[in-house]
């Protein structure tokens, strides 16, 4: 723990501060990570941060993230996916999914996909790729109205 909460000598907290800047350059992209000062601790400021359970990480994406994200999806997903980097979900991992079988052949395809979550979102002209993705185990979701309320809703509950 580095504490520069309570530093009387300038060098000393000088030094601190040097070590906190070092620590924060290493280890600000790894999921979870979490730099606090130890006032803020005590005060309760964090407090409305989420609690992380082991295998349940949600990292939030940066706008830049999500700007790939819709730059790189289907364009009439744009405003929907606006909400969802709005409300703080996490960046799909698959754009333009391709699914494939035991041998490699492709047996269905979606616009975007949670991997961990199993959660998909098809666009009109894959809907035919529903069935067999929910036969695998998946949630495909067709992107009509709304869509984006039934991923916040499932992204959610799955993180929970």
């Amino acid at each position: 723990m580095v504490s520069i909460d309570q530093h009387g000598d300038p060098d000393s907290l000088h030094q601190c501060w040097r070590t906190w800047l070092w620590l924060f350059n290493h280890l600000q992209f790894l999921p979870g990570l979490l730099m606090t000062t130890k006032e803020g601790l005590e005060s309760g400021a964090y407090s409305v941060l989420a609690e992380v359970q082991p295998g349940k990480v949600h990292v939030t994406a940066t706008s830049a993230e999500w700007g790939e994200v819709i730059k790189d999806a289907a364009e009439e997903l744009t405003d929907g996916l606006i909400y969802l980097a709005s409300e703080g979900m996490m960046i799909p991992d698959g754009i333009g999914e391709e699914f494939e079988d035991e041998r490699g052949r492709v047996y269905a395809e979606a616009e975007l996909c949670w991997q961990l979550y199993k959660l998909c979102v098809l666009t009109p002209d894959q809907e035919e790729y529903q069935k067999p993705l929910q036969d695998r185990g998946w949630s495909p979701i067709l992107a009509e109205v709304g869509w984006e309320n039934n991923i916040v809703e499932l992204l959610r509950r799955a993180s929970s």
